[in-house]
């Protein structure tokens, strides 16, 4: 038999040295002379104390609404009784189930406590505690589907947040690829809120399809999805883009709001547009007019705004400026002749002249070209003028939108007078016919056959048809030919040249007097200003009587036009602005607990502005909670409930019985109190007297009266190579004679060699 041994001559004894529970059963002992023979018989039931398989602390997550199990991990014989009991709100009260296992069909957040399970058996007992806590799946904040576009060299954040502190873990990947950190990227953790993911120095290549899933304890999960548009176009960069009245205008905005935290907006000369023409994200506009034309910008807002830039820059076509320099030139042979011109358009004209029709080329015939510094204006001059350089010279502008109009164009009709004293008929004849009023234009030289006179008007041959077609009528009367009319009009305005078969000839330049009148007023503008009090206006213009052609020789009198009141300004739209309301700073509250962890609520007012006169209320919470008081308050130590009184410590005579009870409802922590009174209670058993004095009672008592606990760690590994940790069990007394009636035993451990120890 094992650890059994015998001991004695006239009377037998069976000393078992350690009892296992093999040794259960009846024995017995015959003792047997020549006479006779005797026996006696023994009945023993060795019972294993209870011994625990698992942790001793063990903590659980639970998901909300989920089902779950509590299996108090304790192996020993069929008689040990468990009991439950829980601990909330620093009460502890024994449940009424008395099972190895107990069943939760669904969690709620009731079910969040301490709960402690105790296996008692005469031989001792063993406790488990469970600490459940009831978690709910994260919720991430935001739309779960985000488009971010960003440029080369950005920073970028992604924000895998919940709305509340139930994240214990959050994984990131990329196409399907789990993300590790790099000198780029890094994961910032926000404690149990989630992770931010920090791209630095953004590139082409961190594009793609991103996606985090975050974790709590219990296995719960949300996941957020990110695509990473990178934008081939420079930041806050400026186009110039060019438009012609009348025409369509598209400004392409590349940029796009991906999330519900930002969004696009549009901006002209510094305004925010109200209700801009938008195609996507692009400024369309089907028609444009005068005034469409500045500085735009397209805006995506967000915690850094990015901006693009466009100068929209209005196409105008060449529009001719008055010169100073008269419409008829006379020129005296052999000096010099100088003609300007000057338009405005967008980009800035290119100019070219004309002489009957035909272009002149810079260099050729003597003439030159030139253009100002700043190219809105040209020059055409030639030295030493000769008989051959009269006519009609026309200045024309153009651009890319295309050329001056001919109705806008700088005309000019040379004439060239001779020097010679002994022809009286050269120079020039000055006739200033008034509007609608009579006049006539005679050659001043007798010819035999004055019909035979030949007529030129603005250096073209005019034909009798001409004639009639333009009111004039030819008359050739007393060898003299001459052009009447009965009304002036604005055409008859041009150089007239007479010559005869004699090779005489003279010039006239009629110069029509055209008076000039108000129009109507014009409709009243739109309003400068939708609201806050802005200008209408309309105008009139002094304007000629009659419409002319620039090519038409007239002198505007404005003398006919009464008064001076060219434009009229009136208020409008009086009315108030909406002014959308915006937040004022935070004001933070008092935390609600000084320890234990507390909240702190903080509240702002949207009175930066506020909303007036129809305005936007402020979006968005007036009220918002932060985690404060975190520091852990002191614990008083509580008493557990006593365990059953254990077994006799002695089987016949008297004995000692015990119950214990421990300081862990809860443990005291933080520098909290311990318990008051005594761990131990005992009270003396009566039995029968013993028969006999049995040889190492006193050594099997000794072996008996303590009952320990199981090995557990009191200080864990420490960090580095060849470490080793500290285990303890605790010891109480249940025989008699004891000096002290707990004490403790530690020993130590080799710990785990961690990577890189060799």
């Amino acid at each position: 038999m094992k650890n059994a041994q015998f001991t004695g001559t006239q009377n037998e004894y069976l000393y078992i040295n350690s009892s296992i529970t093999s040794h259960t059963g009846q024995y017995k002992c015959v003792a047997r002379n020549r006479n006779e023979e005797q026996s006696r018989l023994f009945s023993i039931s060795v019972a294993a104390i209870p011994k625990l398989t698992g942790e001793r602390t063990v903590t659980k997550f639970v998901d909300f609404g989920e089902p779950f199990q509590l299996t108090c991990q304790v192996e020993g014989e069929p008689d040990i009784v468990y009991q439950w009991f829980i601990s909330k709100d620093g009460k502890k009260r024994r449940l009424s189930t008395g099972n190895k296992v107990m069943q939760f069909s669904s969690s709620s957040f009731a079910d969040k406590a301490s709960y402690e399970c105790t296996a008692t058996s005469s031989t001792g007992f063993a406790q488990q505690e469970f600490i459940v806590n009831i978690v709910v799946a994260p919720r991430l904040k935001g739309e779960p589907n985000q488009t971010i576009q960003f440029f080369s060299g950005e920073t970028l954040e992604l924000e895998c947040l919940a709305e509340e502190d139930t994240v214990f873990m959050v994984n990131w990947a990329k196409g399907g690829i789990k993300l590790m950190g790099t000198e780029r990227l890094s994961m910032i953790p926000e404690g149990s809120f989630g992770d931010i993911m920090r791209i630095t120095n953004a590139s082409e290549l961190d594009a793609g399809d991103y996606e985090c899933t975050a974790h709590n304890e219990a296995g719960g999960k949300d996941q957020k999805n990110f695509f990473l548009q990178h934008i081939d176009v420079i930041p806050n960069s400026k186009s110039v883009i060019y438009f012609a009245l009348g025409e369509p205008l598209k400004l392409p905005c590349k940029l796009a709001n991906g999330d519900s935290y930002s969004k696009i907006v549009w901006m002209k000369n510094g305004s925010v547009l109200r209700r801009p023409s938008l195609r996507g994200n692009d400024f369309y506009k089907l028609e444009t007019h005068e005034g469409d034309e500045g500085l735009y910008e397209c805006i995506l807002t967000r915690k850094s705004d990015i901006k693009l830039i466009f100068e929209a820059k209005m196409l105008i076509p060449p529009k001719m400026r008055p010169t100073r320099t008269k419409r008829a030139l006379e020129v005296n042979l052999g000096d010099d002749l100088v003609m300007e011109c000057a338009a405005e358009g967008d980009p800035s004209p290119t100019f070219y002249w004309t002489k009957n029709d035909e272009e002149i080329l810079s260099g050729r015939d003597s003439f030159l070209t030139s253009s100002s510094p700043n190219g809105s204006s040209s020059r055409l001059s030639k030295r030493n003028v000769s008989n051959t350089d009269g006519g009609r010279y026309v200045c024309h502008a153009w651009n890319q939108i295309g050329e001056s109009y001919k109705s806008d164009r700088t005309f000019y009709d040379v004439i060239v007078v001779g020097n010679s004293k002994d022809d009286p008929y050269s120079g020039v004849t000055q006739i200033s016919p008034q509007l609608n009023f009579p006049f006539e234009i005679s050659c001043p030289f007798y010819e035999s056959r004055p019909d035979r006179v030949l007529w030129k008007k603005g250096g073209y041959l005019w034909t009798e048809s001409n004639m009639k077609s333009n009111g004039f009528r030819l008359t050739s009367e007393d060898g003299y030919s001459t052009l009447r009319t009965n009304s002036a009009n604005p055409n008859h305005g041009d150089v007239y040249v007479c010559s005869g078969e004699s090779k005489k000839e003279h010039t006239f330049v009629v110069n029509v007097s055209v008076p000039m009148y108000y129009k109507d007023w014009t409709e009243w503008s739109d309003c400068s200003a939708s609201c806050g009090g802005g200008i209408k206006k309309r105008e009139r213009l002094c304007q000629a009587s009659v419409k002319y052609q620039p090519e038409d020789i007239v002198t505007l009198v404005q003398s006919t036009c009464v008064g001076h009141n060219l434009v009229q300004n009136q208020t409008c739209n009086p009315s108030p602005c909406p002014v959308d309301g915006g937040w004022g700073e935070w004001r933070e509250g008092a935390c609600s607990r000084s320890c234990g962890g507390g909240v702190r609520k903080r509240r702002r007012l949207c009175d930066n502005p506020s909303p007036s006169s129809g305005g936007k209320t402020c979006s968005g919470s007036h009220e918002d909670e932060i985690r404060c008081g975190d520091v852990p308050c002191p614990v008083d130590g509580g008493w557990s409930d006593w365990t059953k009184w254990s077994g006799c410590s002695s089987s016949c005579g008297f004995g000692w019985k015990q119950r214990y009870r421990f300081c862990d409802r809860p443990k005291p922590s933080q520098g909290g109190r311990p318990c008051d009174g005594e761990a131990t209670d005992q009270r003396r058993c009566d039995l029968p007297p013993c028969e006999a004095k049995r040889i190492g009672d006193e050594t099997a008592l000794s072996n008996k009266k303590w009952i320990w606990s199981e090995w557990e760690v009191s200080e864990d590994c420490p960090p580095g190579c060849d470490q080793k940790k500290i285990l303890k069990k605790v010891g109480r007394c249940i025989g008699t004679g004891c000096k002290q009636l707990e004490k403790t035993r530690e020993k130590s451990e080799p710990c785990p060699q961690p990577p890189g120890c060799e």
